[in-house]
């Protein structure tokens, strides 16, 4: 599956990523910031992670687990 516009994708990805991180860094606006991370890193690991399954439910597990702690963790900021 081929993006039509990768290198504005990963422009406002990156952007994304940068002003949000910035916000929960700086604690402004925590709330907000962490909907559009969370969104970014549950499309990660659907895009990059989900095709890891095919070689067994461990090795997915293995590569998975610092973005499911990444989803925890903002989901966290997200709900206090």
């Amino acid at each position: 599956m081929e993006s039509p516009y990768p290198e504005m994708a990963v422009l406002l990805v990156g952007l994304t990523e940068l002003i949000g991180g910035i916000c929960i860094i700086c604690n402004y606006y925590v709330k907000k910031a962490a909907i559009p991370l969370l969104v970014i890193i549950i499309a990660a690991i659907i895009l990059a992670k989900v095709p890891i399954l095919s070689s067994g439910i461990f090795q997915f597990a293995f590569e998975v687990r610092l973005e499911i702690l990444m989803v925890l963790l903002l989901y966290i900021l997200w709900k206090h």
